[in-house]
Parts: structure tokens; C-alpha cells; sequence
């Protein structure tokens, strides 16, 4: 970065932010230093806050309590269509009334309809099933396997190695965890349910957030056109990390007042540290662009020690609200052996369109985009949203460019096919800001008139941006419908399987289907996880946690038993050493003398296995992974064994 460039960055923030170290004025911004959208401007918790708030509590709860009424199969075309009908009934009421009466108020109370609506769909899809949405066997299954660690402890744990910290953020599962316990209920029967309040909670909550920094209009159109940026709810953390991390950068890093929507230090920090223990990511892949920001703010203010101070008690609070997360993993890092490989994971993304251009597709969301792109460019010395905005867009860019080449060079990804997420959010607000900021100032230059007692600039205004929003929930709602859409009428079943057929196409622990379960052909393969709990109580004890070498991932999201390690080397710990693991496994596994087997299997350099389920390949091999085991290696004097439906079997290792 050159030193022109920073002076001239220093003189846009300097002409365009309020400093924060001098007394400021109530009133709103002049136009020629804020525009348009800064005029409308209000801090703190607004009454069409707290209404959007109320709103979407209560109609959330209406949502559960009309879909256990309707009692619809979600793989029917009236369980597909029934929410549709529902929402454009009370979107239409909504309507009509600010059309009629513009208030504050009742965009609060829009916003807080619209994630009722979200929340309907979602509730529809779920009904009949104990599970959330997304495969066990994936990385929503991991999320489960945590919060079943997470009923026992409330210390950071891997899902699957015994005294090992959480490399991935473990607020989520770990709120899981401890409700399962209070309600006691086992934590795999609770993800659909927080799936539900996260979603849609988190758009009311982008709401709140950019209420404070903007008008509640623009507010509803940044929280409303989420859903058409990323919507999927077997990843429901990351969508509410990535609703918060933009005005919650921008009301942090601008020296902005508190009457204009800047945070106090410690609120920041708070809500930072919660970012951190719930996906960081989004950090990490502006972090350049923050940096520059960081600068340019710093060179601008008049009182530079406040400044300083101010993000030093950010920075510290942030630590401290996420230091049961970091230092136990941070210090097992740089004092353990480690292997990072889960980043090897390549994505089709990244080699589709490794530099990731959004706006040059031919969608709303991409006009919206370009538009964004374009105000950046500029409004970037005569707003306070622009520049920043393109600095956070341009930090993503960096970190992905710097990972396409370490992709080339030893295949670590740094996951930057996910900075497609953050790009696409970040284009997607500055077009919202960049509309807010130059429509007025056109419809003062067309003197439009009203369509009877109604302004005609609301009526096209809130038409467009409605229009708007509903496509995008429109955007997201393919992947809140159980797929294939209306298979139960299979002549007008559409689309593809996605995570919410998995909560219907998973089979119960003991084997059976769960009520509304799709054809025999959409059924995931059964895993035998009761039938191992009753071997395991057995011979153990009901309160055994074994260390357990298991093919199939599931086992944890059902049991609170530990790994000997993940089942999925791209889903291991950092600290799991996955490869010499496996290695030793391998070893194991070719030693074919009972006696000397079960020795070795109490004491491998990683611990002790004390129970084994393998695959039944056929009778003269029993494989993990594709690892195979000879069953005369156990024998019924070092281990009990019992053949298991499903192709599996089991050996309990004596005591």
C-alpha cells in the first residue's frame, strides 16, 4: 500500500467520518458529508427494533404451532406449498398497510413477518422428524457429535478425540449441548429446532444491527436480500456470523458516535469474541482489508490515543469472551504435534471461477452487486460506507488470491472458495447503499407525484424493494423444501435431494424410519448405533464413554463415546496427527495373533482402543475405512464379538 494512496484515504475519511474524539452534533449529517443514507441515521435499539423483535418471537411461535395443525407430509405438494400461501397472506396485509400508512414501526414489523415466514418453511420441512437439516455423516453430523461431548463439559472438546480441544468454533454446539442437558433430551433431537431460531433469527438480528447505522428501510432490504447471498440452514452459524460481521466492522472501525450507530468498545468486543466462538472465518478472509481500514481511521482521527484505546479494548474483550476457545487450542498448537489437512479438500468452486466475479452474472442479485461495485467506486470520498465497504471487498480478494497460489504450491486451500460468500455480501450491501444513497436525490430531480393520497416514490419504491426480497426468499427457499419437491405426488415432484431430505432420509438410531420418510430409494443406509449402545452397556456399563475405531461417523452423533479418530480425514483436528493415526491403525491391523493383538490395542501410542466396529466386507475381512482386518484376530478370550445387522460387527475388548 503506498503512501499517496494512504494520505488520500486519510483526506476521504477525514472529509466524510465525524471524529470521534470532538463533541458532535444530533442532528443528522449534512449531505455533503454523509448523503442521503447518513441523514436517516439513528444509534442504540429503535423502537421498530424491538418491534421486528417481538414480531418475529411471536409469529415463530405461531409458525410451529400452524404446522403441527396442518400435520402435512413435507414430501407432498401441499406441504411444499402451504407456507407459500400462508406468507404472501400476511406479506399482502403488511403491504397494504405501509402503503397506507408509512411507519418505522411496520418495517419492523415486515421484518420480523418475513423470518416468521422463513421460520414456517423451515418448521414445514422438519415436521415429523427428530433431526435438523444436513448429513450425520457430514459436517452437520460433527456439529451433533460436539454437542453430545458438550452435555457432559462445558470446556472446549474435539467431536471426537478424548481430551482434545475444539479446533472449530464450539459456541454453537456447546448452547446445544447445555440445553439438551436442562431439558434433558439427547442433543441430536434439538439441531432442528436451533436450526429454526438461528435462521431466522439472524435476520431480524442484521436488522437490529444495521438499524443502527441506517434507515429502516435500507435495514429491511440488507436483512431481506441475505437469503438470495447464502441461505443454507445445515450451516445456520455461519449465515448469522455473516449477517453481524459487516455493521458490526463499520460501527466498530469508523469512529463513529454513539448517536450515529458506533459501538462502545466493550459491546464490540463482546460481539467479536461471539463471532470467534461462532465462525471466525469471516475475519480471517477480510483481514487485510480491515488492517487498511484500521489505518486509514487511525490517520484520520484527531485524537489517535482514544482511537487506539478504543480498538485495544475491543481487541481485549473479544479475546477474553473467546479465550475458552483459543488458548486451549492455541497452546496444544505451538506445544503439540500438529497436522493441518482438512484445507486439502479441493472444491469444485475454486477451479469454476478462481476469481470470483459476481455481478458478471445475469441475475437480480448480480445487477444489485454490480451497483454496489459501482458505488463503491464512487461514493468512495463522500460517504462513510463506500470506501470501507471496498476495502473489506478487496482484503477478500487478497486472501483469496494469496491462497489460489498456496493451492498451487502444496494444495492447502485456506477453505477461500467460502470467500465467495463474504464477496457476494459484501457487493450485495453496498448496491442496497448505493441505491438508498442516489435514488432520492433523483426523485427530487423527476418531482414525481403521488398516486392518490399515497407518494408515488413510495409506491414504486416499496414495490421494487419488496419484489426484491421476495425473490430472494424465493432464492432460498429450494433449499429449505425437503427435495425432491412433492415426491409423495410423484408425477409433479421437481428439484434435486438437498439438506432437508436428510432429516426424513436418515434412519432413527435403532434402525427405524422417522414418520414422513421418502421412498425406499432416498433412504440413507442404516447404521446399527442401538444395537451397539445394548453390546457396549453389556459389557461395559451404562455409563462407559470406550474410545471406539468405528467405519461410519454417525456412531457420535448418537453416543457420547470418544475416537480413536475421525472417521473422515478431511473433517479431522489439526492436532488429531490423522495420518500417523491411521498408520498405526494400519499396523494394528496386520498383526493377525490374538494375543498379541489385543496388547497392542490397549496400548498404541495414541491410547487404547476398547471397542472396534468394522464393515463386514466378507467372512475373512472386517475393514475400517479401507483398511482390512482378519477376524481371527479377535478372539473370544481378549475381546466379546458380535455380529451386527447391517454388515457391521463388534468386538469389545476385555478388561
Amino acid at each position: 500500500m503506498s503512501h499517496a494512496w494512504i494520505a488520500s484515504g486519510r483526506r476521504a475519511f477525514s472529509r466524510v467520518l465525524p471524529r470521534a474524539d470532538r463533541p458532535t452534533r444530533k442532528e443528522p449529517l449534512a449531505a455533503g458529508q454523509g448523503g442521503a443514507v447518513a441523514r436517516r441515521m439513528r444509534g442504540g435499539f429503535t423502537s421498530d427494533s424491538a418491534v421486528a423483535v417481538a414480531t418475529w418471537v411471536v409469529g415463530t411461535a405461531l409458525a410451529v404451532v400452524l404446522v403441527r395443525w396442518f400435520d402435512l407430509d413435507p414430501y407432498t405438494v401441499g406441504g411444499v406449498v402451504m407456507p407459500m400461501g400462508v406468507g404472501a397472506v400476511a406479506g399482502a396485509v403488511v403491504l397494504a398497510l405501509f402503503l397506507l400508512r408509512r411507519s418505522d414501526q411496520l418495517i419492523g414489523v415486515g421484518i420480523g413477518v418475513y423470518s416468521a415466514w422463513m421460520a414456517l418453511v423451515l418448521a414445514t420441512t422438519l415436521h415429523g422428524s427428530p433431526y435438523g437439516f444436513g448429513l450425520l455423516s457430514g459436517d452437520a453430523g460433527r456439529f451433533v457429535a460436539m454437542a453430545m461431548k458438550f452435555m457432559d463439559t462445558s470446556a472446549s472438546a474435539d467431536p471426537f478425540i478424548k481430551g482434545m480441544p475444539s479446533e472449530y468454533p464450539p459456541l454453537y454446539p456447546w448452547i446445544v449441548g447445555h440445553v439438551a442437558r436442562v431439558v434433558d433430551r439427547p442433543a441430536w433431537q434439538l439441531f432442528g429446532d436451533m436450526q429454526i431460531v438461528v435462521m431466522t433469527g439472524a435476520v431480524v438480528l442484521s436488522y437490529v444491527l444495521w438499524r443502527r447505522l441506517v434507515s429502516p428501510g435500507v435495514a429491511f432490504a440488507i436483512a431481506g436480500l441475505s437469503p438470495a447471498v447464502f441461505a443454507g440452514p445445515s450451516k445456520d452459524y455461519e449465515f448469522i456470523a455473516l449477517l453481524v460481521f459487516t455493521p458490526w466492522i463499520l460501527a466498530t472501525c469508523l469512529r463513529l458516535p454513539r448517536e450515529r450507530g458506533g459501538l462502545h468498545w466493550l459491546s464490540s468486543g463482546i460481539i467479536g469474541g461471539l463471532l470467534v466462538l461462532t465462525y471466525e472465518a469471516w475475519i480471517f478472509y477480510a483481514a487485510a482489508g480491515i488492517v487498511a481500514l484500521l489505518i486509514l481511521n487511525f490517520r484520520a482521527a484527531a485524537a489517535r490515543g482514544r482511537y487506539l484505546l478504543h480498538l485495544l479494548g475491543v481487541a481485549v474483550t473479544a479475546l477474553v469472551v473467546a479465550s475458552w476457545y483459543l488458548v486451549p487450542f492455541g497452546w496444544d498448537v505451538l506445544t503439540q504435534p500438529s497436522e493441518r489437512v482438512s484445507d486439502l479438500w479441493m472444491s469444485a468452486a475454486i477451479s469454476d471461477h478462481p476469481l470470483y466475479l459476481p455481478f458478471l452474472q445475469v441475475t437480480p442479485l448480480a445487477a444489485i452487486q454490480l451497483v454496489g461495485l459501482l458505488g463503491m467506486l464512487w461514493y468512495r470520498r463522500t460517504t462513510w460506507w463506500a470506501q470501507p465497504l471496498l476495502l473489506l471487498v478487496l482484503g477478500s480478494y487478497a486472501y483469496r488470491v494469496a491462497f489460489l497460489l498456496r493451492t498451487a504450491y502444496d494444495n492447502h486451500t485456506g477453505y477461500l472458495q467460502y470467500t465467495e460468500t463474504l464477496i457476494s455480501m459484501l457487493f450485495m450491501v453496498g448496491g442496497v447503499l448505493t441505491v438508498a444513497e442516489a435514488v432520492p436525490q433523483l426523485w427530487r430531480r423527476l418531482s414525481i407525484a403521488s398516486v392518490g393520497r399515497v407518494p408515488r416514490e413510495r409506491v414504486v419504491a416499496v414495490t421494487v424493494v419488496v419484489v426484491l426480497v421476495v425473490w430472494a426468499f424465493v432464492q432460498g427457499w429450494p433449499q429449505w423444501v425437503a427435495g425432491p419437491r412433492g415426491l409423495r405426488d410423484s408425477v409433479t415432484a421437481v428439484g434435486d435431494v438437498n439438506r432437508g431430505s436428510d432429516a426424513h432420509a436418515e434412519p432413527l438410531p435403532d434402525g427405524s424410519l422417522v414418520r414422513f420418510a421418502p421412498p425406499a430409494g432416498y433412504i440413507y443406509p442404516r447404521f446399527p448405533t442401538s444395537d451397539i449402545e445394548r453390546v457396549v452397556t453389556s459389557q461395559l456399563g451404562a455409563k462407559a464413554r470406550p474410545v471406539v475405531l468405528v467405519y461410519d461417523q454417525r456412531l457420535f452423533a448418537f453416543t457420547t463415546y470418544y475416537g480413536y479418530t475421525a472417521v473422515d480425514r478431511l473433517s479431522a483436528n489439526t492436532l488429531t496427527l490423522w495420518d500417523a493415526r491411521t498408520a498405526e491403525i494400519k499396523k494394528l491391523a496386520k498383526i493377525t495373533d490374538p494375543a498379541q493383538f489385543a496388547a497392542a490395542a490397549d496400548k498404541t501410542p495414541y491410547g487404547p482402543i476398547d471397542v472396534f466396529v468394522l464393515h463386514v466386507a466378507n467372512e475373512t475381512k472386517w475393514q475400517w475405512l479401507n483398511v482390512p482386518f482378519s477376524p481371527q484376530s479377535f478372539d473370544a478370550a481378549h475381546f466379546h464379538i458380535e455380529r451386527l445387522p447391517d454388515n457391521a460387527v463388534i468386538a469389545v475388548r476385555k478388561h
